[in-house]
């Protein structure tokens, strides 16, 4: 697994590749690290939903 990540495209562009709701605001960093905003979508009664969640595991 790699500790950095990176997105070229924009939000809108990953919410209709994926079929999700835009959040109302978020801001994501250039590139994800360890304890960083990272951006996941996830699914919830059939409705796809984009969030910012803090990304890596605990130590």
């Amino acid at each position: 697994m790699s500790r950095l990540h990176c997105m070229a495209a924009g939000l809108s562009e990953v919410a209709r590749h994926f079929g999700a709701d835009m959040p109302a605001s978020i801001e994501l960093p250039s590139e994800t690290t360890e304890g960083a905003l990272g951006l996941v979508v996830f699914e919830n009664k059939g409705r796809r939903i984009m969030r910012g969640v803090t990304w890596g595991f605990v130590a």
